[in-house]
Formats: structure tokens, C-alpha cells, sequence
């Protein structure tokens, strides 16, 4: 599942950033790209998912917490890949490390001072300790004991979000003609989760085919 992550990551950001990003750390464009700092967005992102407001009285919301940790190891992968030059095996090397490094912790307090400690390590690019404190964080939030459910969740979280990427540029991402939000007030993220939970094990073409057809379906009333 790492490799193939790692692979997917690398071909996507190719047709995205063009063919030297992992070794300039530039776009197609001429512009340099933060990979550490976005990754921190989106944990601050799941962080804020998880109800740790004391003021506020509502639910974590989980779905939105996997999505937050999928778009960070996009972040995360694509940084590794541009230290690594783009070698995709010392990556996976990488990743599987920090993996099989990760804890089981008890407790909103420790989960969060886990958080804590993982954003400083992806900022001063600690790549060892950020991915090991990346699953840690992920499978304690959701519960996990042993880190394979979490690991299967992020894997078919990522697949998802990866082909909607693909799918957002074949749009006109880009060029600014994409509709994010298909019904008007909500993103593409929300039914992409919505139709995770309903088809969990769907396959590449089975949720590329749900794509197109619900997106014609709300941004052009094609049924």
C-alpha cells in the first residue's frame, strides 16, 4: 500500500508541478513550493475536527479528520520525494520506518501533545519522527490498537483523493472554470467522503465513473 502511495504521489505531482519538481522544488510555473507548510495546515485542520475547543459543545467529526490526515500525507509524500530527489524506493523505506515506529497512546491530552510534536517535526523536517508520530496521532484518534485499520483507511482514503485531484484538473482546475462546490455550498471533498462510507472498497474506475457522473449530475443537471 506504501509503494503504492509513493508511486501515485510522484506521477500525480509530474502531471501537476511538472517533471522537476522533486529536484528544483519548483512548479511548472517558476514557483517554489512548501510542502512542510501545508502539511501543517491540514493537521491543524484534523486537530480542529477533533472538538478541543472547551467553549464549543459539538462532535468530533472523524470523516473530516481522515480527510485532513489524507490531504497531509499527499504534503508529506511530496516533500520526502523532493529530499529524496524522487527516488520513490528510499521513500517507501522512509515511510514504512516511521510506521513501524509508531506508539499506541491514551487520552485527548496525549493525542494532542502528539499533534504538538508532530507539527515541529515536520517543520524543522524530521522526517523519522514525523511520519512515526504521524500514524501514531492517526490510529489513536480512530481508535485503532495496532495502526492496520488506520493504515487501510489512509491507503483507501488517498487513492480517493488522489484521482479527485486528477479529476479537478481534467475539469479546469487550473484555468478556474472547476465548480468546487457541486451543489452550491457544499465541496467535492464532502460527497467524495459521503460516498466512501457507502462504498468503501469501490475501485479506481468504479470512483472515477461516480465522479464524472456526479458532478454532471449537480453542475450540470445531467442525471
Amino acid at each position: 500500500m506504501i509503494g503504492t502511495m509513493v508511486s501515485m504521489q510522484k506521477d500525480l505531482n509530474n502531471n501537476l508541478c511538472g517533471d522537476a519538481w522533486c529536484t528544483n522544488n519548483e512548479n511548472i510555473h517558476g514557483r517554489p513550493m512548501y510542502w512542510s507548510l501545508y502539511t501543517v495546515i491540514e493537521i491543524v485542520e484534523a486537530i480542529m475536527s477533533m472538538n478541543i475547543e472547551h467553549w464549543k459543545d459539538r462532535e468530533a467529526d472523524y470523516q473530516n479528520i481522515i480527510t485532513e490526515y489524507v490531504d497531509a500525507f499527499h504534503f508529506m509524500l511530496s516533500d520526502l520525494l523532493t529530499y529524496h530527489g524522487g527516488n520513490e524506493q528510499n521513500v517507501v523505506m522512509g515511510v514504512l520506518e516511521g510506521y513501524n515506529n509508531r506508539k499506541v497512546i491514551e487520552g485527548e491530552v496525549e493525542v494532542v501533545k502528539a499533534q504538538n510534536e508532530l507539527i515541529v517535526a515536520i517543520l524543522i523536517k524530521d522526517y523519522r519522527n514525523s511520519y512515526a508520530l504521524f500514524f501514531t496521532t492517526l490510529m489513536n484518534v480512530l481508535g485503532d490498537v495496532n495502526g492496520d485499520t488506520a493504515l487501510t483507511i489512509l491507503y483507501q482514503g488517498y487513492i480517493a483523493k488522489n484521482l479527485l485531484n486528477g479529476f479537478r484538473k481534467k475539469h479546469g482546475y487550473k484555468e478556474g472554470t472547476y465548480i468546487k462546490l457541486w451543489d452550491g455550498k457544499r465541496e467535492d471533498n464532502y460527497f467524495l467522503r459521503e460516498y466512501l462510507v457507502m462504498e468503501p472498497n469501490a475501485s479506481k474506475d468504479e470512483i472515477l465513473e461516480w465522479l464524472e457522473r456526479t458532478y454532471k449530475k449537480y453542475t450540470q443537471g445531467v442525471e
